[in-house]
């Protein structure tokens, strides 16, 4: 409790205060911002249940500023990752997709052949664009999916054939690793759904289970249809996942590291998170579980009829 000193102008003169108790206010760690007081033109005496008001009134006001405080970080920081999303998807995605596209073209032998060392930092360099533009792209997927601006584009898909262009999109990443793709999707099973969407789901579990898998070893996917519920399966023979940690890799930012065995942050780590953004928005589910001779098994289940209409992510 504070008291001002006689010799205060705002005791000797307007407004004449007789009368001054004020509670320091502290916020940030017991930073002082101010003070919350109560004035008079006349002497007055607090009694302790006033004292106790006041101060109990004082730690109301340091939790309101506490609160405003911290609406203005989330905004500011809402402010920031919008630039930053900004950046990524226009200044960065966009050139990165030019650059792509130019090391493609020079590395195809349209120009002539290249000298074998010249070839093999050409093809370095598209690795890494390529993987750059793929972040770039999960970023964006990633922050509109959460801000639910992004949606489905719901039409009836053959099961069959998205699991086959998710073969087709993976194809180089098969031959640089040296396993093999086996798929048993016999039939012709059909569900509601958005096909590219569907495509980039089966095709990110495909990619974490051939960069896991050692060579010569098969990633199995499997399909089938059971009481109007559609499920694709896709088996790798890596290091597998800690029980305690197959659903952590479904968050953000968190790596398999297949190393050590187990998740690391890190790096991009956003495909899983957004293949369960997705499956989820088609009202299924996805979920990793050891298998029984080693390794992975990454389980996609979607309902038969799944979304009837477009609506937005999360």
């Amino acid at each position: 409790m504070t008291e001002q000193r006689a010799d205060n102008p705002l005791v000797q003169d307007d407004p004449h205060i007789r009368f001054y108790a004020g509670i320091p206010l502290h916020v940030d760690q017991g930073s002082a911002v101010g003070t919350l007081c109560v004035m008079d033109r006349v002497p007055r005496r607090l009694s302790q249940r006033q004292r106790d008001s006041l101060r109990d009134l004082a730690a109301w006001v340091e939790l309101e500023y506490t609160v405003l405080q911290a609406n203005q970080w989330e905004q500011q920081t809402e402010r920031a990752r919008r630039d930053f999303v900004s950046v990524v998807s226009h200044e960065l995605r966009t050139p990165l997709t030019s650059i792509r596209s130019s090391l493609e073209l020079i590395g195809s032998g349209r120009f002539g052949d290249l000298p074998p060392q010249v070839d093999r930092l050409m093809r370095i360099a598209t690795r890494s664009t390529d993987r750059l533009v793929r972040l770039a792209e999960d970023v964006v997927d990633l922050h509109q999916m959460q801000r639910g601006q992004l949606r489905l584009r719901i039409e009836e898909v053959n099961l069959s054939e998205i699991v086959e262009l998710a073969e087709l999109a993976v194809g180089a990443v098969v031959e640089r690793a040296g396993v093999r793709v086996e798929i048993s999707c016999a039939g012709q099973a059909r569900l509601n759904g958005d096909a590219d969407r569907l495509v980039q789901v089966i095709t990110n579990l495909l990619v974490n289970a051939i960069h896991v898998s050692p060579r010569e070893q098969p990633v199995t996917v499997t399909c089938g249809v059971k009481g109007g519920q559609i499920t694709v399966a896709v088996r790798d023979h890596g290091p597998g996942i800690p029980q305690g940690q197959l659903d952590e890799i479904f968050e953000p930012f968190v790596q398999f590291d297949d190393q050590r065995g187990r998740p690391r942050t890190g790096g991009a780590g956003l495909g899983l998170a957004i293949a369960r953004g997705i499956v989820e928005a088609h009202g299924g589910g996805i979920h990793a579980r050891p298998a029984a001779t080693g390794g992975s098994i990454f389980e996609v289940v979607l309902p038969a009829t799944g979304p009837r209409e477009d609506r937005a992510w999360w």
